[in-house]
C-alpha cells in the first residue's frame, strides 16, 4: 500500500476544524497514514485545539496567514524532505491537500490511493465534493471556459444520480481535496505561490502536470462534504480583485497566445466591464495593471516568445485598462445614485360632493279638488361631507411632495458630488535615464493604482450610505414633527369643520323646512 500524508491547512477554522480532524481519525487504511496540520497564524484558537484534542496529529504554526499556495508549500516541502515531526517524518507516496471545512465520508482515503494504482499515469486525483446537505453536488472535475479563462465546476448545484460515477481524466480538480503523487518531478508537486494568496492555484497544477504528459483523474468513490467557507468572503472587493488578478495570470500561462484568441478575449472581456458592477471593473483594472507589471515573469514559463507575441498581449492589457477609465468616467457622470421615480399620488379630492344625477321621477297622479294640497316632503339630510379625511389626505399628499422635493435635492447633491470627484487618468511620469529612477518610476506607478483601486470603491460605498442615512433622518424627522402637540391641534382644527359642516346642514335642513310650511 502507498503511504500517504493528509495536509490540512488552518486558518481561523476551529468552527470546522474538529469536525474535519474527527472524520480523518476514523479513516482505515492499511497502509502508512499520517496527518498534518499547517496553520496559517490563526488567532482563533485552532492550533491549540489541535495540540490539545488530537495528539496524534502534526501541528506546525506558521507565524502569519501566508496564503493558500505559501501554506500548503510549507508542509509539502517539510513532507517530501521527511523532515516533519513524528509521526509524519517520512517521504509519503502520496499527499492530500484538503481544506479546514471539509467532512470526508468512510473510506474516502482508500479511495484516492486505489485511483492512484489504476491509474499508474495520474499525477493528481481529485474527488466528489457535495454541498452540506450531502445530496447536491458541487464539484466533480472542472472545466475553462475561453476566452475568458472562468472556471466551472462540473455538476455544481445537481442532484447525485449517478450521472457523475465514472473514474475518469478530467481538465482539473479543485483544491479543497486534491492528491498529489511523488512521482511527479519536484517542481511539479508545489503550488505556485504567484497565485497568492488564493483561486487558480489549484487549475494552475492541474495543467502544469498535464502539459508535463501526466493525468488528472476525478475519482468518484472518493466522497467528502465541502462547506464552502470563503475566508476572504464571497464577491466581496477583495474577493473580485484577488479573482480577476488570478484569472488573467492563468490565463497568460497556459491560456492560447495567438492573435485570434487574444482578440477574442478583449472583446469578451470589454463586454463583461460595461455588464457587472462598478466594484467588479475596478477588480479587473487592478489585474490589468498587475498582469502589465509582472508580464516577463508570468510568461517565464511559456518558453522564448515571439517579439510579436509580447507586444501584443502588452497593448491588449494596456486597452483594456484604458476601457475600465473610460467606463469609470461614463458611470461617474451618469451618477452612482439615480434619482427615484416621481411617485404617484392621490387624484385630488374635491372639496364638496358631486351633484347627484338626476334621476327620472313618475307622472304625480292626478288630484281632486276635495283633496287638500299636501306640501312637499323634506328632503333627506345628506350624510355630512367627511371634511377631517379630505384635510389628512391634503396633508398626506403634501408630504408625499415634500418627501420627493427632498429626495430628488438629495439625489442632486449626490450627483454633484459624483460628477466633481476628480477623474484621474493612469499616472504618467516623465522618463528616467537611470534604472533606479525607472524602478521607482514603476513602483510609484503601481501603488498609486493599487491605493486609488482599493479607495474607489470605498469611497462610492460611503457615498451611498451616506444618502441612507440621510434619507432615514429626514423620515425620522418628519416622524418626530408629526408626533408632537402640533398634531393634536390638527385633529383638533378637523373636528370644529367637520362640527361646522354639520350645522350648516342643519341650518339648511331647518330652513327649508320652515319655508314650506308657511
Amino acid at each position: 500500500m502507498r503511504s500517504v500524508a493528509v495536509l490540512v491547512l488552518s486558518w481561523n477554522g476551529a468552527a470546522f476544524l474538529r469536525a474535519c480532524l474527527l472524520a480523518l481519525r476514523t479513516q482505515e487504511y492499511a497502509g502508512r497514514y499520517a496527518i498534518l496540520v499547517v496553520d496559517n497564524g490563526s488567532t482563533d484558537g485552532s492550533a491549540d485545539l489541535v495540540t490539545t484534542e488530537f495528539p496524534e496529529v502534526v501541528c506546525l504554526r506558521n507565524g502569519r496567514n501566508v496564503g493558500f499556495a505559501s501554506g500548503n508549500n510549507g508542509g509539502l516541502r517539510a513532507l517530501w524532505a521527511g523532515d516533519a515531526p513524528a509521526p509524519a517524518d517520512f517521504t509519503p507516496d502520496l499527499v492530500v491537500l484538503l481544506n479546514q471545512d471539509t467532512v470526508v465520508a468512510p473510506g474516502w482515503l482508500g479511495a484516492i490511493a486505489d485511483a492512484f494504482e489504476r491509474h499508474p499515469e495520474a499525477g493528481v486525483v481529485g474527488c466528489k465534493i457535495y454541498h452540506p446537505d450531502g445530496v447536491t453536488l458541487q464539484h466533480t472535475g472542472g472545466l475553462i471556459r475561453w476566452p475568458t479563462a472562468q472556471g466551472r465546476h462540473r455538476g455544481v448545484g445537481e442532484a447525485d444520480t449517478g450521472q457523475y460515477d465514472d473514474e475518469e481524466s478530467v481538465e482539473w480538480v479543485t483544491g479543497a481535496a486534491l492528491a498529489i503523487s511523488g512521482r511527479l518531478p519536484v517542481d511539479l508537486r508545489m503550488l505556485d505561490a504567484g497565485f497568492s494568496p488564493a483561486y487558480f492555484e489549484d487549475v494552475d497544477i492541474c495543467y502544469r502536470v498535464r502539459a508535463a504528459g501526466y493525468q488528472v483523474i476525478y475519482a468518484p468513490a472518493a466522497r467528502l462534504i465541502h462547506h464552502e467557507n470563503s475566508s476572504l468572503g464571497a464577491q466581496s472587493a477583495a474577493h473580485q480583485r484577488v479573482y480577476h488578478r488570478n484569472r488573467v495570470r492563468f490565463l497568460l500561462r497556459h491560456g492560447p497566445l495567438d492573435a485570434e484568441a487574444l482578440t477574442a478575449f478583449a472583446v469578451a472581456e470589454t463586454e463583461e466591464i460595461s455588464r457587472w458592477s462598478l466594484a467588479d471593473s475596478l477588480a479587473r483594472k487592478a489585474a490589468y495593471h498587475a498582469a502589465l507589471a509582472d508580464l516577463s515573469a508570468i510568461l517565464a514559463n511559456r518558453g522564448d516568445l515571439p517579439a510579436e507575441t509580447l507586444t501584443h498581449a502588452r497593448t491588449l492589457l494596456l486597452d483594456l485598462y484604458r476601457a475600465v477609465v473610460a467606463e469609470e468616467r461614463t458611470r461617474r457622470a451618469e451618477s452612482l445614485v439615480p434619482a427615484p421615480p416621481a411617485p404617484v399620488l392621490a387624484p385630488e379630492v374635491p372639496m364638496t360632493q358631486p351633484d347627484p344625477p338626476p334621476q327620472t321621477q313618475p307622472d304625480p297622479l292626478p288630484q281632486t279638488q276635495s283633496d287638500p294640497p299636501q306640501p312637499p316632503s323634506p328632503e333627506p339630510v345628506d350624510d355630512p361631507v367627511d371634511v377631517a379625511a379630505i384635510m389628512r389626505q391634503i396633508r398626506r399628499q403634501i408630504s408625499e411632495r415634500r418627501d420627493h422635493q427632498d429626495n430628488h435635492d438629495l439625489d442632486n447633491a449626490l450627483h454633484s458630488v459624483n460628477t466633481g470627484y476628480a477623474i484621474y487618468e493612469p499616472l504618467r511620469l516623465p522618463p528616467s535615464s537611470s534604472l533606479p529612477g525607472r524602478a521607482w518610476d514603476v513602483l510609484r506607478v503601481r501603488l498609486h493604482h493599487e491605493v486609488r483601486g482599493y479607495l474607489d470603491t470605498m469611497i462610492y460605498r460611503q457615498q451611498e450610505f451616506n444618502a441612507a442615512v440621510v434619507r432615514s433622518l429626514n423620515s425620522l424627522a418628519r416622524r418626530a414633527a408629526a408626533s408632537d402637540v402640533s398634531s393634536e391641534v390638527e385633529a383638533l382644527r378637523d373636528e370644529l369643520i367637520q362640527l361646522r359642516e354639520q350645522v350648516r346642514l342643519l341650518r339648511e335642513h331647518v330652513e327649508g323646512t320652515s319655508g314650506v310650511a308657511k
